[in-house]
């Protein structure tokens, strides 16, 4: 079992600190075994090949399965086993992340590809130094800004239904507070490379739509994914209280 666990607000609030540790369990994804016994308090088990189970500090917190991400939105793994979470950023960056374990990603002194000092101003991101290297931080796959209006990610999947073969090998995503929707290319997910983000539209009952006006507001769309056991999508959103199913899709050649 995964869990995705964010930093609880503590950088925003001044205490940095609190999260980008081994010891603690702020802004981590853990695995665990429910069936296991071997935890602090003997009710779950912690898998004896989680990469920190061995660790010869007594205060690494040994369900860590993957650290450094502000807010991981959801996690969702691919047909061919990728393990994919979307990490909800601060005031820049929104990403997806390709998983892998034992691997920082970053947060809070990286949002995305860029530097961040979790001690100053937060609003500001900074270029990676010459020397980044040195960090082993582990960057997303895709990620994209808050310029167009778009301020949280909303953690998606890969289309493995039948229904609708053109969005095969498409991993599906949005953008919560919008109701934006955007994908990436599977094939394009590849570690230390950003993946092409773009952006799709569809038609409710035969007639171009959004989720903004869907919701009847200009404020948080609050859309969220779902997917069934035959991978068919689903799209929800709260001002509404509506699920929509994705049923048909049509390329356009002019598509970006």
């Amino acid at each position: 079992m995964y869990l995705a666990i964010g930093d609880g607000g503590c950088v925003e609030t001044g205490y940095p600190f609190l999260t980008h540790s081994l010891e603690k369990i702020w802004g981590t994804i853990l695995r665990i075994d429910p069936r296991g016994s071997n935890s602090a308090n003997g009710q779950y088990g912690i898998p004896a090949d989680n990469p920190f189970a061995k660790s010869q500090n007594t205060n690494t917190v040994r369900e860590i399965y993957a650290w450094g991400f502000k807010n991981p939105h959801r996690i969702s793994w691919t047909t061919s086993g990728q393990m994919m979470v979307c990490n909800i950023g601060e005031n820049n960056i929104e990403s997806v992340n390709l998983i892998m374990a034992g691997h920082d990603y970053g947060w809070p002194i990286r949002e995305g590809t860029f530097v961040l000092d979790p001690y100053g101003d937060i609003t500001k991101v900074y270029p990676l130094p010459s020397n980044d290297s040195i960090y082993h931080i582990t960057y997303p796959v895709a990620q994209y800004d808050h310029d167009g209006g778009w301020t949280a990610i909303s953690g998606g999947y890969e289309y493995s239904g039948t229904t609708i073969p053109q969005l095969a090998g498409k991993f599906i995503f949005g953008d919560i507070a919008s109701g934006r929707l955007f994908y990436i290319e599977l094939a394009d997910v590849k570690p230390g490379k950003l993946a092409p983000i773009r952006e799709w539209t569809f038609s409710l009952n035969g007639a171009p739509s959004t989720f903004k006006k869907l919701a009847g507001s200009d404020h948080r769309v609050d859309m969220h994914f779902g997917r069934d056991a035959r991978g068919e999508l689903y799209i929800l959103i709260k001002p509404d209280g509506k699920v929509y199913k994705l049923v048909s899709a049509t390329w356009k050649s002019n598509m970006q």
